[in-house]
């Protein structure tokens, strides 16, 4: 038998790692800034990895240190992939790439493992189609692979069903201050997720974009807006502490 004699008096110190929901929207935005941006105590996961291997596959420069990532802004003006994007099962990175793949001049093809090959994006490519966007589920199911042509993302009227996930919402207003014409995003009945709907316009915010955002019915986000280099220390996660 061995005894076990508690403690009375315990002084520690916790790191609590950083959002993987706000370290995934700031490489992203990084990637769209024009400049450099240094995204400091940034989560470290196969999520943000596959992110930083698609932005560096669109010309974009991300140096990893121990404590941030370099992220070096193109002001939009990507360069298509020379493969297709291999994303593993990070399903924030697949659909926020989705849209952000639609603003490079060319053809690019999204793919991940056999679960990825499984998650529905459907409601995401029907946006993009509603802008004139060409994006298509090579199978058929709405599934990855999607094949994009890219280009000039027109913007304009979208509707959106509210009712399963919120990242498809993400994933249009991230990019959408590069698209051509002023964007609203129309809510399809009642939107799920709002706190994260909310991290998305806090981290826009952030970084000098302003959505309307009418009782999370209408979103509004207007052309020609750009996104401030800066340096951005990723909110921490308490939800994983």
């Amino acid at each position: 038998m061995i005894e076990i004699k508690p403690v009375e008096n315990l002084q520690a110190s916790v790191t609590v790692p950083g959002s993987k929901s706000y370290t995934n929207r700031a490489l992203l935005i990084a990637g769209l800034t024009d400049g450099d941006c240094r995204l400091e105590k940034p989560l470290v996961s196969d999520d943000t990895k596959y992110m930083i291997r698609a932005l560096k596959a669109f010309g974009i420069p991300v140096q990893e240190e121990s404590e941030a990532f370099i992220v070096s802004g193109k002001g939009g003006n990507l360069s298509v992939p020379d493969e297709d994007i291999f994303i593993g099962n990070a399903g924030t990175t697949m659909r926020f790439l989705t849209t952000f793949s639609a603003l490079a001049p060319g053809k690019i093809r999204l793919d991940g493992d056999e679960r990825m090959r499984e998650r529905p994006l459907a409601d995401l490519l029907d946006c993009l189609a509603q802008m004139g966007v060409q994006a298509i589920s090579a199978n058929g199911n709405g599934c990855p692979p999607i094949d994009i042509s890219g280009g000039e993302v027109p913007g304009g009227e979208i509707k959106l069903a509210g009712d399963k996930s919120s990242q498809y919402l993400t994933s249009i207003l991230l990019s959408a201050p590069y698209f051509k014409n002023d964007t609203c995003v129309h809510i399809l009945g009642d939107l799920t997720s709002k706190s994260y709907a909310d991290i998305t316009l806090d981290i826009m915010k952030t970084f000098g974009i302003h959505v309307e955002n009418e009782r999370y019915q209408r979103f509004k986000i207007k052309a020609g807006d750009r996104y401030k280099a800066q340096t951005y220390r990723v909110e921490s996660d308490w939800s994983s502490a």
